[in-house]
């Protein structure tokens, strides 16, 4: 099973996540905005027997603390491909072909980038 996770909250970003979870993935919504929607076909869902999950994500306090047990090393991110901006379609690429194990992450143009550990 696929599951996507949607971090961002917008039309784009929900339509993305969908595109890429493989039939019976799951889509996890954890941000929204106030007064934003968006459209569904249920039908998608049905057909392809996917399931859109709301969730709070985390607190200010929860996320604190995952940012410092990283920081003492206590858990580590399981990131495996970090790729600039502009690869971002050969990062969907793997994402959608089943090939992206752990974590993808995308730097900006111009940002420093660094191998996942």
């Amino acid at each position: 099973m696929t599951v996507a996770v949607d971090l961002v909250g917008n039309p784009a970003t929900l339509r993305f996540c969908l595109d890429a979870l493989a039939p019976r993935g799951r889509l996890v919504v954890l941000t929204t905005f106030p007064g934003l929607a968006t459209e569904v076909a249920p039908r998608e869902l049905v057909a392809r027997e996917l399931a859109i999950l709301g969730s709070r994500y985390a607190s200010r306090w929860e996320l604190g603390e995952a940012a410092r047990l990283v920081a003492e090393r206590r858990i580590t991110p399981v990131v495996t491909e970090v790729v600039p901006l502009a690869e971002v379609g050969s990062l969907h690429a793997k994402l959608r072909g089943g090939r992206l194990l752990g974590r993808g992450a995308v730097v900006p143009a111009g940002a420093a980038t660094r191998s996942p550990a």
